[in-house]
C-alpha cells in the first residue's frame, strides 16, 4: 500500500493537539517530553568492587553543576535479567530523568551467572556492597549517606529488596561499620518470594529457598517502600506483591503497592531501553509515582504547578529555623491538650499539640535539671560524665567539655545563627571568688564557648547563686548584693526579691540562713518570664531577615518556670483553678503564645520548628494540688521529680513544623527521648555526626515527614536522681527498672497496660528481664547505645550500677 503523506489539514490538527497537550498537560509530559530517541549516557563511571579479575562499576548520573560539597539524595538502580544477564543501561532513562530533578543517580553493575557464574546470593552480596559504597564514598559523591533509595527492576528489584530486608550476605573486606542498607526502597516488579510460590527456587535451591526471600524476612523497622506491580504479571505473581505489602504493613512498616491492571512483566521500562514502547503513559505515571514519594520522605522539595497556588511560602529545600523551649519541672499532666481533667487551659500548648504532633511517650534524660539539659544539648546520656547524681550550681566547671559537639555548635556549623535565652544550668566560670569578684572581668566556660553566638539568662536556678540577668559574658548590673530564700505567702515555696543586702553578714542576720546569694539589685524572680520573652523576640527581629535570605536561625529558649519560685506576675492571678502553681503555668503559656505570634507575623512559622518540652517531672507539690484541687500534673503516671517512675521524666513533649510535618494534629505513642534532637537536627539539615558526638541520639525526622514513620527506638535509659538513685531501660512497651542499694529486686513493667507502674511482672517474665538486663549493660559499658565504635565513659565503675558487678563490668568493658 501506497503510504499517504498528511493533507495540510491533518497537519494543523496534529499541531494543535501537540499544543493542547502541552498546554493542558504539563504534568504528563515532565518525563515524556525527551523519551523519543534521545541517547541517555551517564556523566562517569565509579569502580565500587573488585572479586578477583572482574571490576563491577557504577555508572553514575548527576545532576547538573552538581558538587562534592553538596548533600544530594541518591537512588541505586540494578537492572534485571533473571540474575543471568542483564545491563545497567535499563535505568539509564529513569536515572538521567532523576539526576534532573536533584538526585545523583548510579545504575549498577553486578555479577551474573552467563558472565561470572555468580548465584543470585552473589548478586545479593554485591548489591549490598554498592549501597554501602555509595554510603562511604558520601561526601566525596556530593550524597547524603541518610537519603540513599534502592532501586531495580525484577531480579534487580529483588537486590533491591534485599538490601532492605536480608541480614548478612555482607562481602567480606569492607567496612562493616557503614550500614549496606539503604534509607528506602522503589521497586519495580521484584522477586518477592524465592520458594515455590513465587521465582527463582531452582537458581536458589531448595534448601536455601527462604534465605533471600523478602516475603520470608519482613520485620519492623524495614525502610518505606514503593512497589509497582503489574496484576497480569506471568513471571512474578501479583499475588506476591500483595502478599508482600500486607506483611509490610502487619509490621508497622510503611509500603505503597501501586498495581497496574492487565500489565505483564517489565511494563515499567522506558522507550529507551525497550525501543518498541511508544505510548509512554504508564511510564509517566511511574516515573510521577516515584517523584512523589520521594517528595514525601523529603528527599525532593515538592513540585507545584504552575495553576497550584503554593502551600507554603518557604521552600522546603531551605533549612528549617529552630525554635526549642524548655520549662523547667512542668509535669505531662500540665498541658491540657494532654490531659482532659486539667483544672486550667494552656492554648499556645495546645496550639502547637494541634497543629503539630504531641509524642505521647517523650522523656527528658534524667528526673533533675542539670543532667537532663546536658543530654539535650548533646546527645549523650548525663550519667556518662563525672557527674553521677545531684545537679551543678551556679558556679561551677561546665559539664559540657570544650570540644563536645552541641546542638549550637552542629547547627553553627551548619550555617546557623545560634542563642540562648534563659536558664543555662551547666556550668560557669565566674571572674575571682564570691569573695573577691571582679565584674569587669568576662564569665568563661559558659554557652557562648559551647556554640551559642548570643547569651542572654541566668546561670542557673533560683536557689543557686549567682542572679543577674546576663547577657553575653557580663551582667550590666552586676551580682554585688546578698540574699536568700525569702517567704512566699502565695505558694509553699519561697521568693527572690528585694530589699537585698549589702553584705552576706547581714543576709545571715536578717534571714538566718547561710551567706546568701549573690544578686544585682535589679533582680527580681517574677521578671524571669517577660525579660526571657522580650529578649529571644529581640534578637529573632534582629535575624527573620537573614532568615528569609537562607540563613536560618536557632533559638534554645529555657524558661524558669514552673520550678521554685511559684511567683505568677500579678495579672495572672485568678487564673485557672489550681492555686498560684496553675496562674504560672499558665503565664508560661502566655508566653509562649507570644513567641508563636511573633513567628507567624514575621512570616517565618512555616517554615520554623518549634519545640515545647520540659526538663523533668512535677515537684514534690503535686501531691498537694492532687488533693486540693484533683488536678494531677502527672498526667496519671507514678510519681514526680527525682523519679526513675514514668512521672520522673515522662514529660509535655510537643512539636510544630507547618512546612515539614505530614498531617498535623496527630500524636507517636512509641518512646522517643530529648537526646535525639541532635540526631534529628542533623538528619534535617544534611549534618554529619562524628564518632563522638550524639553516642545515645537517634533521630525521629521521619515521624515528622510521615504519618505512616516505621520509626522504632531502640531501648531508652531513665535515671531517677538524688537520695534515690536508680537506672530503667525502655525498650518498646517494656520497662525494666534496675535494682540499687535500697532496692534489691528487679521491677519490670508493660506500660500499655499498667501506665502507672503499679503491677511488676519480673517474676512471670524473667527471660525478659535477662534480655533487658544485657542491653542495658551494654549501653552502659559501649559508651554509646547508637551503632560505632566503642567510646569511653568519663569514669569507670560507678556505684549506682548496683545490678552490675565490678568485675564483670570490666570484662563487658574489656570485650571487643
Amino acid at each position: 500500500m501506497k503510504k499517504m503523506s498528511p493533507t495540510i489539514n491533518q497537519q494543523f490538527l496534529i499541531v494543535a493537539c501537540l499544543f493542547l497537550c502541552f498546554v493542558t498537560m504539563p504534568t504528563a509530559i515532565a518525563f515524556a517530553h525527551d523519551s523519543l530517541g534521545q541517547d541517555y549516557k551517564p556523566d562517569k563511571k565509579l569502580l565500587y568492587k573488585k572479586v578477583g579479575d572482574v571490576e563491577l562499576k557504577l555508572h553514575v548520573f548527576e545532576p547538573e553543576g552538581h558538587k562534592a560539597d553538596k548533600s544530594a539524595p541518591a537512588v541505586v538502580f540494578f537492572f534485571g535479567g533473571g540474575w543471568n544477564g542483564g545491563r545497567p543501561q535499563q535505568f539509564y532513562q529513569q536515572s538521567s530523568q532523576l539526576a534532573e530533578r536533584g538526585v545523583v543517580a548510579f545504575a549498577a553493575e553486578y555479577r551474573v551467572k552467563t558472565k561470572h557464574k555468580a548465584t543470585p546470593f552473589d548478586c545479593v552480596e554485591d548489591a549490598k556492597s554498592a549501597i554501602r559504597w555509595v554510603r562511604e564514598n558520601a561526601k566525596k559523591l556530593g550524597v547524603n549517606p541518610k537519603q540513599i533509595v534502592a532501586s531495580g527492576g525484577s531480579a534487580g528489584g529483588h537486590l533491591a529488596a534485599c538490601t532492605g530486608l536480608i541480614e548478612g550476605h555482607e562481602a567480606k573486606g569492607e567496612n562493616h561499620k557503614v550500614s549496606s542498607k539503604p534509607n528506602a526502597m522503589i521497586l519495580f516488579n521484584p522477586v518477592l518470594d524465592t520458594t515455590a510460590k513465587g521465582y527463582g527456587l531452582k537458581a536458589v535451591g531448595k534448601e536455601r529457598q527462604t534465605e533471600i526471600s523478602p516475603c520470608h524476612h519482613v520485620k519492623g523497622d524495614v525502610v518505606p517502600t514503593i512497589l509497582f506491580h503489574g496484576t497480569a504479571d506471568k513471571t512474578v505473581p501479583f499475588e506476591n506483591a500483595q502478599r508482600f505489602a500486607k506483611l509490610m504493613k502487619k509490621a508497622d512498616n510503611r509500603c505503597e503497592l501501586k498495581g497496574f491492571e492487565g500489565q505483564g512483566h517489565g511494563f515499567f521500562n522506558g522507550p529507551f531501553f525497550r525501543k518498541k514502547i511508544k505510548d509512554t503513559t504508564i511510564y509517566d505515571r511511574i516515573m510521577r509515582d516515584c517523584v512523589s514519594f520521594l517528595e514525601s520522605l523529603e528527599y525532593l522539595p515538592e513540585s507545584t504547578p504552575k495553576d497550584k497556588p503554593k502551600e507554603h511560602k518557604t521552600s522546603l529545600s531551605a533549612k528549617p529555623n529552630i525554635v526549642v523551649i524548655y520549662t523547667d519541672d512542668q509535669g505531662f499532666g500540665d498541658v491540657s491538650a494532654l490531659n482532659d481533667n486539667s483544672k486550667f487551659q494552656t492554648p499556645n500548648f495546645d496550639r502547637i499539640a494541634k497543629e503539630g504532633i504531641s509524642f505521647t511517650h517523650g522523656h527528658s534524660a534524667d528526673s533533675i535539671c542539670t543532667p537532663s539539659r546536658y543530654a539535650l544539648l548533646t546527645g549523650r546520656y548525663p550519667w556518662r560524665t563525672k557527674m553521677k547524681r545531684g545537679v551543678l550550681g551556679a558556679e561551677a566547671k561546665c559539664l559540657i567539655v570544650d570540644g563536645r559537639m552541641t546542638l549550637a555548635s552542629m547547627l553553627k556549623s551548619s550555617g546557623y545563627n545560634t542563642a540562648m535565652v534563659g536558664k543555662w544550668h551547666l556550668g560557669m566560670d565566674f571572674p575571682g571568688t564570691p569573695k573577691d569578684r571582679d565584674w569587669s572581668k568576662p564569665t568563661k566556660d559558659m554557652p557562648l564557648d559551647k556554640g551559642f553566638d548570643y547569651y542572654y539568662g541566668i546561670p542557673a536556678s533560683l536557689n543557686y547563686g549567682i542572679l543577674a540577668w546576663f547577657e553575653g559574658r557580663h551582667a550590666k548590673v552586676p551580682p554585688t548584693m546578698y540574699t536568700n530564700k525569702k517567704k512566699n505567702p502565695r505558694h509553699q515555696d519561697y521568693r527572690i526579691m528585694p530589699p537585698y543586702n549589702k553584705t552576706p553578714e547581714e543576709t545571715k542576720a536578717e534571714l538566718g540562713r547561710g551567706l546568701g546569694f549573690e544578686v544585682a539589685p535589679d533582680f527580681i524572680d517574677n521578671q524571669c518570664l517577660t525579660r526571657f520573652t522580650d529578649k529571644a523576640i529581640d534578637w529573632l527581629g534582629g535575624k527573620v531577615e537573614e532568615a528569609k535570605q537562607g540563613k536560618p536561625f536557632f533559638l534554645y529558649l529555657p524558661y524558669t518556670s514552673p520550678h521554685f519560685p511559684v511567683c505568677p506576675l500579678p495579672e495572672f492571678h485568678g487564673e485557672g483553678e489550681a492555686g498560684a502553681y496553675g496562674e504560672f503555668v499558665i503565664e508560661t503559656d502566655y508566653h509562649v503564645g507570644r513567641v508563636l505570634d511573633f513567628l507567624k507575623k514575621s512570616e517565618v512559622d512555616e517554615n520554623t520548628i518549634v519545640i515545647f518540652t520540659c526538663d523533668n517531672g512535677p515537684e514534690n507539690p503535686w501531691r498537694g494540688r492532687l488533693e486540693k484541687f484533683k488536678h494531677d500534673s502527672r498526667g496519671g503516671f507514678r510519681e514526680g521529680k527525682r523519679s526513675v517512675y514514668e512521672g520522673g521524666h515522662r514529660v509535655p513533649f510537643l512539636v510544630r513544623w507547618p512546612a515539614g510535618i505530614k498531617s498535623p494534629g496527630r500524636s507517636w505513642d512509641k518512646p522517643v527521648g530529648q537526646i535525639d534532637f541532635l540526631a534529628t537536627f542533623a538528619e534535617i539539615v544534611g549534618a554529619e555526626l562524628p564518632e563522638n558526638a550524639g553516642e545515645d541520639s537517634y533521630s525521629f525526622a521521619e515521624i515528622l515527614k510521615s504519618p505512616n514513620a516505621t520509626h522504632q527506638r531502640p531501648p531508652i535509659i531513665g535515671h531517677g536522681n538524688g537520695r534515690n538513685t536508680r537506672y530503667s531501660i525502655t525498650d518498646g512497651d517494656w520497662k525494666l527498672v534496675m535494682p540499687n542499694k535500697q532496692h534489691k529486686d528487679f521491677e519490670l513493667y508493660q506500660l500499655s497496660a499498667d501506665k502507672s507502674e503499679s503491677s511488676n511482672v519480673s517474676e512471670q517474665y524473667p527471660e525478659k528481664v535477662q534480655e533487658l538486663t544485657d542491653k542495658i549493660n551494654q549501653i552502659v559499658v559501649n559508651g554509646r547505645s547508637t551503632k560505632g565504635a566503642k567510646q569511653k565513659n568519663d569514669t569507670g565503675y560507678w556505684e549506682h550500677l548496683a545490678w552490675l558487678e565490678k568485675e564483670e563490668f570490666e570484662n563487658l568493658l574489656s570485650e571487643k
